[in-house]
């Protein structure tokens, strides 16, 4: 195997383990119990919601997945009687648009109309203020006393360095349990009838009436996802609330736009929607930078380099000789034909006259005789050999002697 060879086995040798290692180690990536918090329904994978949506489906609620943005869900869910489940830890905006008053001014009157809207989350930095606040801020107790103040407990976990903790069983309003994470956030001081499941100081799922209205709030990543959601009493808990917030004709959206699925954007959004676009995107990135580092090191013993001599003085003036030769053959083969012709004419006594087009055609050969020229390209000597070879063939034949 010579050695050009050997460097280009060893190449794609390279770039065929990355690829196995890239897909070995997404596909263990894609069942890893600490996926990102996101209730996508068309995702079946620990954290999404598809199991949610088949249930629903099987209890009898209309579901549907929302393709635009949460604040325009008065186009998207108008009337009354609905509920949507938004979950993540992610801005609530792919674009990255802050989440503003104006924003929440849509979805607030939503709710108010008579509505309900469930926020799963496990990080509550990530919630926007009016959300926030809404669980926060409760007339005439900030003035009483300041431990009284509905806050949020922090997570007693530290991102990707804590070690998973025994699940916990939470007491609901209606006589179940709601089986979560030990170690996450949880709301304190809050009133009684805000409580779903918990208690006053320790509340994991939270519900506050909004004229007409709801909103819940729910700081656990794992009891309403397909990680957890067959556990304990988990998936009646959510029954019973839907329940009591959904009329009949009322549809249990899911807001697939803030979980990744939504309408498109752009044309990257468009991309990365498609199935592999990510991790086909990251091996070729992978290989790029792979590329553009290879590119300026040698894989092989470098080459050994000839350089190509240019003609020497003799060799160009033997191809001027040779040049010049031609040029002076050209009327020297017009006179040795035109010879030729007068000699077989003169030697078979033919005596008749040439007409005017033979008569000139001999006489443009002397003048070609007599100019001497040296063309380099004889075009016009060769047209001339040729019509002279044609009279003698018409006029005395190509038999033997001539």
């Amino acid at each position: 195997m010579s050695r050009f060879l050997k460097a280009d086995f060893i190449l794609v040798a390279l770039l065929l383990m990355l690829i196995l290692v890239t897909v070995l180690m997404g596909g263990r990536l894609a069942t890893t119990s600490r996926s990102s918090l996101s209730c996508i329904v068309e995702d079946d994978r620990t954290g999404g919601g598809s199991g949610i949506r088949a249930w629903a489906d099987a209890m009898g609620f209309s579901t549907l997945p929302m393709r635009a943005p949460l604040w325009e869900i008065q186009q998207v869910l108008p009337g009354t009687g609905h509920c949507v489940l938004t979950a993540g830890n992610r801005p609530w905006s792919r674009l990255g648009h802050e989440f503003t008053d104006d924003l929440w001014q849509p979805i607030s009157q939503w709710i108010r109309s008579g509505n309900t809207l469930v926020v799963i989350t496990s990080n509550v930095d990530s919630l926007p203020d009016p959300i926030a606040e809404a669980f926060t801020a409760i007339d005439g107790r900030v003035a009483e006393d300041e431990s009284l103040v509905p806050s949020f407990e922090p997570s007693k976990s530290e991102w990707r360095f804590s070690l998973p903790q025994e699940p916990e069983r939470v007491p609901t309003r209606w006589g179940g349990n709601l089986q979560v994470k030990s170690e996450g956030s949880r709301l304190k001081n809050i009133p009684a009838e805000w409580v779903i499941a918990g208690s006053e100081n320790r509340c994991v799922l939270a519900g506050k009436a909004l004229d007409q209205g709801m909103i819940c709030l729910l700081l656990d990543d794992a009891a309403w996802s397909n990680e957890s959601f067959d556990l304990a009493d988990n998936a009646a808990t959510l029954a019973r609330l839907l329940h009591q917030q959904l009329l009949p004709a009322g549809v249990l959206g899911f807001d697939e736009y803030r979980h990744g699925h939504g309408r498109i954007e752009s044309f990257t959004s468009l991309f990365l929607s498609l199935p592999g676009a990510q991790s086909f995107s990251l091996m070729g990135l992978c290989l790029g930078l792979f590329w553009l580092w290879g590119n300026s090191r040698r894989l092989s013993p470098p080459d050994e380099f000839h350089e190509i001599e240019r003609r020497t003085s003799q060799e160009y003036m033997e191809s001027v000789a040779a040049m010049n030769q031609r040029a002076r053959a050209a009327p020297l083969v017009v006179n040795s034909v035109l010879n030729r012709v007068q000699s077989i004419r003169q030697k078979r006594g033919v005596r008749g006259a040439l007409d005017e087009a033979e008569q000139e055609l001999l006489q443009r050969a002397r003048s070609q005789i007599a100019a001497a020229e040296r063309p380099v390209s004889p075009q016009k000597e060769i047209k001339l050999v040729t019509e002279l070879l044609q009279l003698r063939e018409d006029r005395y034949g190509t038999g033997q002697g001539s």
